[in-house]
């Protein structure tokens, strides 16, 4: 979310574009094409999960005493994203099996 915040208009135009997606919800618009993914396992940051954007800057480069200065707020991994990532979970399985 932080990438698609500071890219340029052209790039995040385009994004949109090739998702078919408004943009409104773009970090899980990204997470669902990676989910799509053929791979066998995915990894999401956090701060994409939560649609945080660069909070936590963890793509930021810093001194190695300040490599965890992001901790994810209490109560973050609540019910309703909890029954997000499982819907996702559940249709990305269901869509691979059946390209098999």
């Amino acid at each position: 979310m932080g990438w698609y915040a500071a890219a340029p208009e052209k790039e995040r135009d385009f994004v949109r574009r090739y998702l078919a997606r408004s943009g409104e919800d773009i970090a899980w618009d990204l997470l669902r094409v990676v989910w799509s993914s053929v791979a066998n396992m995915v990894l999401a940051p956090m701060q994409d999960l939560l649609s945080l954007g660069f909070v936590g800057a963890d793509e930021l480069p810093r001194p190695a005493e300040r490599q965890l200065g992001w901790r994810m707020p209490v109560g973050a991994l609540n019910e309703a994203l909890r029954l997000r990532l499982r819907e996702m979970n559940s249709c990305m399985g269901a869509c691979r099996k059946t390209k098999k």
